[in-house]
């Protein structure tokens, strides 16, 4: 899973996840106060999330990408046997 963290300016920037495209962008909490994420969508489905501030939800949405990755690849295998 892609993943970089950046300190700007005194800011802890990390984003997880990769969105080449997107069809919708949701912002949770405030950019200006320095606390929120930002994640990139496509089709409903969540591609990549950046945070300022937020280690644990940054933490949780790579875990959740994860999984779904290790799912998505199961079922593959499954398909395929």
């Amino acid at each position: 899973m892609p993943f970089f963290w950046t300190q700007q300016y005194g800011v802890s920037i990390k984003s997880v996840g990769h969105a080449e495209q997107w069809d919708a962008v949701e912002i949770d909490g405030s950019l200006e106060a320095q606390d929120g994420a930002v994640s990139y969508k496509l089709g409903g489905r969540t591609l990549s999330v950046a945070t300022i501030s937020r280690d644990l939800q940054s933490l949780q949405v790579e875990a959740e990408m994860e999984a779904s990755l290790r799912a998505a690849s199961t079922r593959r295998a499954d398909e395929v046997a």
